[in-house]
């Protein structure tokens, strides 16, 4: 009876026997084979390249909608000062523990596209302020997703993962700290994850030009979920 259950189960819930690549569509193959050709451990971290659409990439600067953007950021921010204490500390913490860096001498590379920022809090964690980079904000009719290939979805289903909770007696979960920090970015691309901010969090300074070195915001699922597949 077991094993008919069994048999069963596997017949309905096909991500207990099938390869998740073996499920991907086929438009979303050559993003895949990207992510493969290109992943790669680094100083102790997954690196990868980012599954640009065209090889021949142009990217039309969208600075002047950075800096404006910035502004509004700053002038909320500067009305509610527990906010702005957070969110400063959220950001400078990011660049301390290399995850975000400056840009030497203020040289970007090609292509270069600057993400727009703002806080996100959690109703049910008021203390913690998450920085949200926008790779969906459009310029001039196109935004980074855009330029980027279709992401296929690689991370397990929930109900695959019930179902194989009851496989063994025991079943063990596990959290990694700052995950979507851990997974880097091909230093060739990091110029399209440039950000502004001002320096040491002081608003009274000139912004600088940033560029995270990881993964962030629509790439982390896709990114990190090829990485540790």
């Amino acid at each position: 009876m077991s094993v008919q259950i069994e048999r069963m189960c596997n017949a309905n819930f096909t991500e207990m026997t099938v390869s998740s690549k073996e499920m991907v569509l086929i438009e979303d193959r050559r993003a895949l084979a990207i992510m493969e050709s290109t992943v790669q451990m680094v100083d102790g971290h997954y690196q990868l390249s980012l599954p640009w659409k065209y090889e021949n990439l142009s990217l039309p600067n969208n600075r002047a909608k950075a800096v404006k953007r910035l502004d509004l950021l700053k002038r909320h921010l500067e009305k509610d000062v527990d906010l702005k204490r957070k969110y400063k500390e959220t950001v400078e913490e990011c660049i301390s523990l290399g995850h975000a860096q400056k840009i030497p001498d203020g040289r970007v590379g090609s292509p270069v596209w600057y993400l727009l920022h703002h806080p996100v809090v959690h109703p049910q964690k008021p203390d913690k302020v998450r920085v949200v980079f926008d790779c969906a904000a459009r310029f001039q009719n196109t935004s980074l997703s855009d330029q980027l290939l279709q992401l296929p979805e690689l991370t397990n289903s929930l109900v695959g993962v019930l179902l194989r909770l009851r496989q063994e007696r025991i079943g063990i979960s596990a959290d990694i700290e700052k995950m979507f920090h851990q997974v880097r970015v091909s230093p060739g691309d990091t110029h399209a994850l440039s950000f502004l901010w001002w320096p040491g969090g002081d608003f009274s300074k000139k912004p600088e030009i940033m560029r995270c070195l990881f993964t962030c915001l629509e790439l982390d699922r896709f990114l990190v979920a090829q990485a540790f597949l």
